[in-house]
């Protein structure tokens, strides 16, 4: 195989992949005579950033995080006294890829948000599907469900429909799955 029948087997893969635009320039690259190596590689480069960032901000849209925060954002001086090696390891993710949740707490104005916002938009960024979720919003929508109008305890607390489209995205729930709901109680009277 020459390079151009090379050339011609990297555009066909990248159409397979549906980057016909990408394909068709690099076959134009091609047809203009022996491209370099140099030139391919800044052509299919800057697809592959277009390609990240388009999925970055599809993430970031589905995830519903609101303000972006990213590691390299974080204001740190002494009388903050941030453990910025542990930042780090958090913001890597690997915590995540291993299995393991995480609990933020601390008294108000510390940063728990902005910490959760930024694991949130790189959770984003390295492709995994992520989900901005507040819990005081949720708890009293919980609290509001399990009462009667009259305010006495019903003794049943029905899972909210966006919660329950919220599980079944994040579960990938399929039409012939069966689903155990744990946030779907009975509570006796």
């Amino acid at each position: 195989m020459d390079t151009k029948d090379n050339i011609l087997s990297i555009c066909d893969s990248l159409s397979v992949l549906g980057q016909q635009k990408a394909a068709e320039d690099i076959r134009m690259i091609a047809e203009k005579g022996h491209p370099s190596l140099e030139d391919l590689s800044s052509c299919l480069r800057g697809y592959a950033v277009r390609f990240s960032n388009e999925r970055f901000e599809r993430f970031v849209r589905r995830a519903k995080i609101g303000t972006l925060c990213s590691f390299d954002g974080i204001i740190d001086s002494p009388a903050r006294k941030l453990d910025m090696e542990y930042l780090s390891e958090l913001n890597s993710l690997d915590f995540i890829r291993s299995g393991f949740n995480l609990v933020i707490w601390g008294p108000p104005g510390t940063g728990k948000s902005w910490i959760a916002r930024m694991i949130a938009t790189s959770a984003c960024a390295a492709g995994l599907r992520t989900r901005w979720v507040s819990f005081p919003v949720l708890y009293d929508q919980l609290l509001r469900l399990s009462k009667s109008t009259d305010g006495q305890t019903l003794g049943i607390i029905l899972t909210p429909r966006h919660i329950t489209d919220l599980m079944c995205e994040l579960v990938d729930v399929r039409p012939d799955g069966v689903v155990l709901d744990p946030t779907c109680a009975r509570r006796d009277s």
